[in-house]
């Protein structure tokens, strides 16, 4: 058993080793962000995203996805904020209700932001109708 562990390292096989070993912060990164670093997490997302740009063409992608988005996130601090005060954990719920209250307002803001004359969701919330109809 001796021979399994050596008596000590040279200075060019830590350095090898050094150079091999993936650093602790990737790990935690990978553990955090569903298997991957966020570099690799954020090159997913920009890749997804550049994929609708390329299928649909049009700024309304951008603003119905960010919408998606802010509605997919609210949920989670809303779900965040139901757990909390399960847990009696009052002040930590309230934080999580905060959150969820300035993403629907984030929400509200961007549904009247006009992207394009085929914006019909800020025409909706304007009270614009198409009259093309009659």
């Amino acid at each position: 058993m001796e021979d399994q562990i050596p008596n000590g390292l040279s200075v060019s096989e830590l350095e090898n080793l050094l150079k091999n070993a993936e650093p602790e912060k990737d790990y935690q990164e990978k553990a955090e962000f569903g298997g991957l670093t966020q570099s690799e997490m954020i090159a997913a997302i920009r890749e997804a995203r550049d994929a609708l740009y390329t299928k649909c063409g049009c700024p309304m992608t951008s603003k119905l996805l960010a919408m998606m988005m802010i509605v997919d996130l609210q949920s989670f601090h809303e779900g965040m904020s139901d757990k909390a005060a399960d847990a009696k954990q009052k002040d930590c719920a309230y934080a999580w209700a905060r959150d969820a209250g300035q993403l629907s307002a984030a929400h509200s803001i961007l549904t009247r932001v006009s992207v394009d004359h085929t914006d019909w969701i800020a025409d909706e919330a304007a009270g614009i109708t198409d009259n093309t109809e009659d």
